[in-house]
């Protein structure tokens, strides 16, 4: 007689499905892992995934179900090209490791390596399954099944059916409403028929006592060592397939696009919506976020020339789907942010931020490392800048740039940030920026990176800050300058408890600093180097407690110019004013 060799016991609670997906045209991708020997050598080779997609084309197609060979990867190990069981045991570990919710990621392994012919993830459904590989038989079918949500023919975990209760095609059994009742893996079977007669002189009954009939060994679900006796689906299982993939059973996501979504004329996102690649908005085109939209693992959203994003009360986060062929460059941990792309043509890529959110990026919004010329324009209102490696990362050459404005914005991390330390949240060249209203805090504790990494960072631009805060152990704001006409301004905003507040360099000169508060300064309230033409006044430099080295100005060689300190209140600080080197002449400097 024949009996099971497929791995899968492990089935949690399930429900029949009652919708009807039979019009639904559905496409899989497909992830292969091939066990090879050390050296790569071995019966499994890329040669054999043609046979294998033209027999799931054969087994799907019926049901409008297709698939699309992915990226191919290799396990190289002698030791489990020899040993099935190591994989076979180890296939729910493994295949999150090497698996992806974004399809179905299949591993294969030379035949006879083990009893078992395949198993799926457990418990079902889960994205990932494994079989040994026989060119003659449909295992292959059979396993991507059980990813999909079926059961064996012969699974009693939902109850014993009996065909006196009209009832068990819906809640006991496979679930499944067309398939026979099968207690016996479809036994017994003689050249792949069902013999009625054979199988009543062993009595064999269903739970209410009835005799079996009607078993079809030829369902690919059946439960058979002898794949080659099956050849289709029953309509049911189909439609419990696409029900599992319409509504991501077991979080999968397999009905998610994995080509790059191009935008064409104008695309509004109103409900949570997953994308696998980049989504590319070109010229005279738009794309508007209402709800959620889940980038995949280093994905990007990209702007041409002429392109515009608008993010209206919506977010932008890292979805599910992770980067498992390592297509694209950038930190598995993030969605690598929202390109903007630039062009000396006179269009210009736009963002609009209308109190909407944008987390877990790692560049957030950024250009072109090559600081191509042409313009950007970026403005955000009422945003909300969470758990990103950094928010802004607008790196350009010289030029005259349309400013970039920021009102009533949060940068923050919280536990939730999947990197150890806070790194700088805007870094800025060449350009022109306005903040007002803004906070810069870090709830989740972690440490700054290193000195340099200020929460904001600007470099050969113009910065004015208004009414904003910073505070939690960071450092504030820093601004430098080469051959530049590049200044601050800061004015009405609070620092607490931070390491520096402020931290002017080289060329940034007729700087404003005024009517801010520097609360418990950790090190310096404002740090300025070489810088010239200032002017500081109106500010309160405290601390709540005295601590060593703990400064409120410190101003080094600021030369012999005109310079203005006046009107600031100091107190618990160890040192009210620090100047060092040359900070004015006998009737000209610093008053």
């Amino acid at each position: 007689m024949l009996h099971s060799q497929c791995g899968n016991i492990d089935f949690p609670p399930s429900q029949a499905v009652i919708e009807d997906y039979s019009s639904e045209e559905i496409n899989i991708l497909l992830y292969f892992v091939l066990v090879r020997k050390n050296d790569g050598s071995g019966d499994i080779q890329d040669s054999i995934l043609p046979g294998i997609i033209s027999e799931l084309e054969e087994t799907y197609g019926p049901y409008n179900i297709s698939f699309t060979q992915g990226c191919i990867r290799y396990i190289d190990s002698t030791t489990w090209y020899e040993d099935g069981t190591i994989l076979a045991g180890q296939l729910n570990e493994i295949g999150e490791a090497l698996g992806s919710n974004h399809g179905i990621t299949i591993f294969i392994q030379k035949n006879g390596t083990t009893e078992l012919l395949g198993q799926a993830g457990q418990p079902v459904p889960q994205p990932y399954c494994w079989f040994k590989y026989n060119g003659a038989k449909k295992i292959a079918s059979h396993e991507i099944g059980h990813t999909l949500n079926l059961f064996h023919t012969d699974f009693m975990g939902f109850g014993m059916p009996c065909y006196s209760i009209p009832a068990h095609d819906t809640t006991r059994g496979d679930l499944v409403a067309d398939t026979p009742i099968d207690y016996l893996h479809s036994e017994p079977v003689v050249n792949c028929v069902w013999d009625t007669t054979l199988a009543r002189s062993y009595n064999y009954k269903d739970e209410c006592g009835e005799l079996l009939h009607g078993v079809d060994p030829t369902i690919i679900m059946c439960n058979l060592v002898d794949y080659e006796c099956v050849d289709h689906f029953t309509s049911g299982q189909a439609n419990r397939m696409k029900s599992s993939i319409m509504n991501n059973i077991g979080g999968t996501h397999f009905d998610v696009e994995y080509i790059d979504l191009e935008i064409s004329g104008k695309l509004t996102i109103d409900s949570p919506t997953h994308v696998g690649k980049n989504i590319i908005i070109g010229n005279y085109d738009t794309l508007e976020i209402l709800s959620t939209l889940f980038m995949p693992s280093k994905g990007r959203i990209i702007i041409e020339p002429g392109g515009v994003l608008l993010l209206t009360g919506g977010t932008i986060t890292k979805g599910s789907i992770n980067d498992i062929c390592n297509e694209r460059t950038g930190n598995p941990k993030f969605w690598y942010g929202i390109e903007m792309q630039t062009s000396s043509s006179g269009l210009y890529p736009k963002f609009y931020c209308l109190n909407g959110t944008i987390e877990l990026s790692e560049l957030g919004i950024h250009n072109l490392p090559t600081r191509d010329a042409g313009n950007i324009h970026i403005s955000i209102d009422g945003g909300t800048f969470k758990n990103n490696q950094h928010s802004l990362y607008v790196l350009r050459a010289p030029g005259s740039y349309f400013p970039i404005v920021i009102n009533k914005t949060r940068f923050y991390l919280n536990s939730e940030y999947p990197l150890s330390h806070y790194e700088t949240q805007i870094k800025v060249d060449n350009s022109r920026i306005t903040m007002d209203s803004c906070t810069f805090d870090n709830p989740s504790k972690k440490p700054v990176l290193n000195e340099n990494n200020y929460c904001i960072q600007v470099f050969n631009s113009d910065l004015g800050i208004d009414h904003s805060i910073f505070k939690d152990s960071l450092y504030g704001v820093q601004s430098m300058s080469l051959l530049s006409k590049a200044t601050l301004g800061v004015t009405r905003s609070k620092f607490s408890k931070m390491f520096v507040g402020i931290n002017t360099t080289a060329g940034i000169n007729n700087y404003s600093v005024t009517k801010d508060t520097f609360d418990t300064s950790w090190k310096t309230g404002l740090l300025s180097n070489h810088c010239t033409g200032y002017t500081i006044h109106s500010n309160e430099f405290m601390n709540t407690g005295f601590y060593a080295n703990s400064v409120g100005i410190q101003m080094e060689e600021s030369g012999i110019a005109r310079n203005i300190i006046q009107n600031n209140h100091f107190n618990y600080l160890k040192h009210g004013n620090f100047a060092i080197g040359e900070n004015g002449g006998m009737n000209t400097g610093l008053l």
